[in-house]
């Protein structure tokens, strides 16, 4: 799952990166976030916080990204 920094998002908490704790990363006001894979987790970071750097958007579609809770259930 991947959304824009500019997307309405659901509560002030959801505005927040899990990782950095940030909206927005520096002088960059779009940041790419990926979202837990796993349906209805409602966990975002920024791309760039767990370590999955792309240019856009579009480039993440094929990324599944789990939240440290979820990812436990493939170890």
């Amino acid at each position: 799952r991947v959304r824009s920094s500019t997307k309405k998002r659901d509560s002030d908490n959801d505005k927040l990166c899990r990782k950095c704790g940030r909206e927005n990363i520096g002088k960059y006001k779009k940041q790419v976030w990926l979202g837990c894979s796993k349906k209805p987790c409602n966990y975002w970071v920024h791309a760039v916080c767990v370590n999955v750097i792309v240019k856009k958007e579009e480039h993440t579609k094929n990324i599944d990204y789990y939240c440290d809770e979820h990812i436990k259930t493939f170890l």
